[in-house]
Parts: structure tokens; C-alpha cells; sequence
């Protein structure tokens, strides 16, 4: 038997999970059960995590949330205000050439 069942909340899906195993009459504290069962990102990284080889990702790949990706922008921002004050001028304009004026 094959189910997936995707939800938004982690209340509905708790709910959700709950009640389809109660039907079914499965233990709902087993989580064992139905590992496609729950909200849309917990199902989507679960199919990830599962085939990260065939999406092209490392089997330890991060997910950032908003939070996450202006913290690294911020680390980015300030490591290249630090190279180009740096007396290594060279090792900046490397890494980051000046764009091509037509």
C-alpha cells in the first residue's frame, strides 16, 4: 500500500497521520508508518534526502531558511569589504574580476 499525504501545518498533519492510521488500525505512535505523511516541506525533504543522489546534491546538503540566507549574504558582504581593503588586492580582483565593458 502506497499513501502520500501532504499538508501544510504540522497540526494538520499530525491530525492527518493520526486519523489514517486509526482507520487503518495502525498504531499512531509508531512512526515506522507511512514515511510519506506530513507537510509539504517535511514530505519534499524526506524524497530529497532519500534520492539526493539523483537530484545532483550531496547526501549532506543544507536547506537555509530566509534567516539562514541573510546571514550568509552578510558573511559574504563583509569577507569581500575585508578582501578588498586587504593589502592582497590581487587575490580579490581574482576571484572577482571587474565585468567586461563593451
Amino acid at each position: 500500500m502506497n499513501i502520500l499525504a501532504v499538508t501544510f501545518t504540522n497540526k494538520a498533519a499530525g491530525e492527518m497521520r493520526s486519523r489514517v492510521l486509526k482507520l487503518l488500525g495502525l498504531d499512531p505512535a509508531n512512526r515506522n508508518y507511512f514515511p510519506f505523511m506530513g507537510t509539504f516541506h517535511s514530505v519534499c525533504l524526506r524524497i530529497l534526502r532519500r534520492e539526493h543522489a539523483e537530484a545532483g546534491l550531496a547526501s549532506n546538503f543544507l536547506i537555509f531558511d530566509a534567516g539562514d540566507s541573510q546571514s550568509a549574504i552578510k558573511k559574504l558582504c563583509a569577507s569581500v569589504t575585508s578582501m578588498r581593503s586587504s593589502t592582497n588586492r590581487r587575490q580579490f580582483t581574482d576571484l572577482f574580476p571587474a565585468p567586461k565593458t563593451s
